[in-house]
């Protein structure tokens, strides 16, 4: 029987809030999607931040869970100006959509005393300036790198070796496309491990050692290593790489600097065409290429 003593369990329903939301899209002036930008949201008076990167479509969106405070956003990209953007934001009335516009930036790039630097940007053209030289690898016959210029405009996704006096130079992007190449150098936007070849590869960076610039082992065993923003390099198939440690060049004699042993396996002529054996050192011609046998 009931009494005063008694009770009726009472059972509370909460309501769960759902967090609101800001989303959109980040592109370039022309409607080209951004990927790899951060939108950042911040209320400054409490400190409170939120952000996003954008997908391959330049599509964002952030979770905002307190909804009640108004924010003011800012958009960072590798490569383009960064945006702030001063109107404030809240979500009184809901969900939130705003789209934002970047401007691509000039690429300041030091070119050292060996005179050679690489160059890669995924996303954007950029014009060769007055003095410096661009070249992407074509191929690779035994153990020759062969050149093809790039004229003009380094295209976009396009990895290129530089070459140049000692200076800074500004590279300017532009709307245009420039001509594609066939070319065996890759490169990466961000410092990151690169990623392999579908082909079982070695991979090199270019690199100086003892006053020779050229290609050499990225890692110790030739395998994958981390490669810097902005920078290329240049895997090869373990079929025509036969375990060499560096391939070098010289455009000025277009001689190649091979060490001895990778010539000991290999018919050599020296400059009269007179065959030599593998104790000849000098330069040689080997597979109709010139090469220095030390």
């Amino acid at each position: 029987a009931w009494s005063q003593n008694s009770y009726v369990p009472a059972i509370h329903f909460g309501l769960k809030a759902e967090a609101k939301t800001l989303s959109g899209l980040v592109t370039e002036e022309d409607g080209t999607p951004v990927e790899g930008a951060t939108v950042t949201i911040r209320n400054a008076e409490n400190d409170i931040e939120y952000f996003a990167t954008t997908d391959e479509d330049g599509a964002y969106t952030i979770n905002v869970v307190q909804d009640k405070l108004t924010y003011t956003a800012t958009v960072t990209a590798d490569g383009y100006e960064t945006l702030v953007d001063d109107e404030e934001l809240d979500f009184i009335e809901g969900n939130r959509t705003k789209d934002f516009v970047l401007t691509k930036l000039a690429v300041s790039l030091t070119i050292s005393s060996v005179e050679y630097a690489t160059f890669y940007y995924s996303n954007s053209a950029y014009v060769i300036p007055t003095g410096v030289e661009a070249k992407a690898v074509e191929s690779i016959s035994g153990r020759t790198i062969t050149l093809i210029p790039v004229s003009g405009i380094i295209p976009a996704g396009c990895a290129v070796i530089l070459e140049g006096a000692k200076g800074e130079y500004t590279f300017e992007p532009t709307s245009e496309e420039g001509t594609a190449v066939e070319n065996m150098l890759r490169g990466t936007d961000v410092k990151r491990m690169i990623e392999p070849e579908e082909q079982e590869c070695k991979y090199y960076m270019l690199n100086v050692k003892n006053d020779k610039v050229g290609f050499y082992f990225g890692a110790e065993d030739g395998g994958i290593f981390e490669n810097d923003a902005h920078k290329a390099y240049l895997p090869v198939p373990v079929s025509q790489s036969n375990g060499v440690e560096c391939f070098t060049f010289d455009d000025t004699t277009g001689i190649n600097y091979l060490q001895t042993n990778d010539l000991e396996n290999e018919r050599a002529y020296n400059l009269s065409g007179q065959r030599v054996n593998s104790s000849y050192k000098g330069v040689v011609i080997v597979n109709g290429k010139k090469a220095l046998r030390k």
